[in-house]
């Protein structure tokens, strides 16, 4: 009785893993940019769009048609999700096998860093999911470049016979330093362009070199009609190789067109159109340091300076605070509270004085900037404390230069007067000669 009791556990152990594996959904080959992953990590690049391939089979607990999406997500970056979800589709129990293929795209940020991530790929409905993971390598791409945003200026509309100013940020976010890149704005229907140069570098040269603001104007023609134009913005770098497009509208206030007299009356009762800017809101910002990062004794105050420029239509409130800092320096920021108006900058200063029991070290501390009331980027700043070097001794207390000459002539002043007092006693009345003594001689 114990062997048949010992054997019938046995046989439950060996079938309870087979049970368990057994699922409604098989994910079968993974394919990113065409290249099949399964245990080996996937080279994908920054910037780029990357086409993930699922092939979903039915599983042995699948009794039923169920209907199920795909979804793919890279995990580990730290601003945002990136993932795709595949529309509904049914699966279906069947004697042979049915593969079943759906393709996802995830587009990777700029401004992801380099590194290895994880990718989640996973079958699923509203009774069961199954999960596999992969690794990416995500890579820089070699040569890459990024429209910032666009401000044109005067607005809210530009009127005929003026020139409009067109203010193009621009960024490398690829690998490859990229020289005389071309940019280029025009307004067909005008038939004005303008065109400048400039080298970009990557991103681990300095902020003043990855990135540039280049300006462009484009005289609008005197007898141009009034409405709303297409303003398109290229670039083309790499030799050529690689161009980069977007459009916005720029709004003329010019000479009226003709129409008839109803048309005429509905359009002298419409006021200009706003401008529209093709910036993204999470990028309407750019915030510029000339350094991150700062050394000073204890007491002392030392300055960050930073740089907000305006990339919208549209005026900003700004609010910039400090966080971390309690511990080992005070921090104050001046302006803390402003308005930027659209296509303009404003600077910043953040002073930042070491407390008297500070460690000398580098310590980190975080600058908070809220647009609109909120959070728009977390800034990472560092404060080098080092220790005090003693001032030299001087005998006058004085550090103002016309007091200590003031100083100096008190004190010759009293000497002389001294010696003068000193003289007179000594030839005055006050130490009279003592009379000779009188003597007779007989």
């Amino acid at each position: 009785m114990n062997k048949f009791t010992l054997i019938f556990a046995m046989l439950l152990i060996a079938l309870v893993p087979a049970f368990a594996a057994a699922e409604s959904f098989v994910i079968g080959k993974v394919t990113v940019n065409g290249i099949e992953v399964d245990g080996d990590k996937a080279m994908v690049e920054i910037g780029q769009d990357v086409v993930i391939v699922v092939e979903v089979k039915s599983g042995q607990n699948l009794t039923y048609p169920r209907d199920a999406k795909v979804r793919a997500e890279i995990d580990g970056y730290e601003h945002e999700r990136i993932y795709d979800v595949s529309g509904t589709f049914t699966v279906s129990p069947s004697a042979i096998t049915i593969r079943y293929r759906k393709a996802l795209k995830l587009t990777l940020p700029t401004d992801m860093e380099e590194g290895i991530y994880t990718l989640y790929i996973s079958v699923y409905d509203s009774v069961e999911k199954v999960e596999k993971q992969f690794l990416l390598y995500v890579e820089p791409t070699r040569h890459l470049l990024e429209i910032k945003g666009v401000a044109v200026s005067p607005t809210p509309y530009v009127a005929a016979g003026q020139t409009a100013t067109v203010k193009v940020r621009l960024q490398n976010v690829g690998a490859r330093v990229e020289d005389n890149v071309k940019v280029v704005a025009a307004i067909e229907k005008l038939g004005v362009s303008d065109v400048e140069w400039t080298d970009l570098y990557p991103v681990e040269y300095d902020d003043d070199k990855k990135s540039d603001t280049v300006t462009l104007f484009l005289p609008i023609p005197k007898d141009a009609l009034s409405g709303k134009y297409d303003l398109e913005v290229g670039i083309a770098y790499n030799g050529g190789r690689d161009t980069q497009v977007v459009a916005t509208k720029i709004n003329v206030n010019g000479i009226k067109p003709k129409a008839d007299a109803k048309e005429e009356s509905e359009d002298s009762a419409q006021e200009p159109v706003v401008e529209e800017r093709p910036v993204d809101p999470s990028k309407e910002l750019t915030i510029a340091f000339d350094t991150t990062s700062q050394h000073t004794a204890v007491g002392k105050e030392v300055a960050y300076k930073l740089t907000i420029s305006n990339l919208a239509s549209a005026a900003r409130d700004i609010t910039l605070t400090s966080a971390g800092a309690q511990l080992f320096a005070d921090i104050r920021v001046d302006p803390s509270v402003l308005t930027i108006e659209g296509g303009q900058k404003a600077d910043v200063y953040v002073y930042a004085k070491p407390k008297s029991d500070a460690e000398l070290k580098v310590s980190q501390f975080t600058l908070r900037v809220l647009n609109e009331g909120k959070l728009y980027k977390e800034l990472s700043l560092s404060l080098g404390v080092e220790a005090a070097v003693a001032e030299k001794s001087n005998f006058l207390p004085f550090e103002d230069d016309t007091l200590k000459l003031v100083f100096i002539g008190l004190v010759v002043i009293l000497i002389i007067v001294g010696l003068l007092i000193a003289f007179r006693r000594v030839k005055g009345d006050d130490y009279p000669l003592e009379p000779i003594e009188e003597r007779i001689y007989y």
